[in-house]
């Protein structure tokens, strides 16, 4: 698993569920420099590994990343 994967699974795991905005602001704040399409393929491939989550949230309107519960970040 790579730093950046790792970074994500923290900061999702630090807010329970977070949009892609939430995201990248966290990952902003932490030092991390990193442009729209990579930070959208990490998570596209966190998704395919069954690690992390795409929720709807109708309140927000927009999607949220979770952690998965068939997924093990730590590995």
């Amino acid at each position: 698993m790579s730093e950046l994967e790792t970074l994500i699974i923290n900061v999702i795991r630090k807010l329970g569920r977070a949009t892609y905005e939430e995201l990248l602001k966290e990952l902003i704040s932490k030092g991390v420099e990193i442009d729209d399409v990579k930070l959208r393929k990490v998570l596209a491939n966190l998704i395919r590994r069954g690690v992390i989550v795409k929720l709807p949230n109708p309140k927000k309107m927009k999607f949220e990343y979770g952690l998965s519960s068939r997924g093990n970040p730590e590995n």
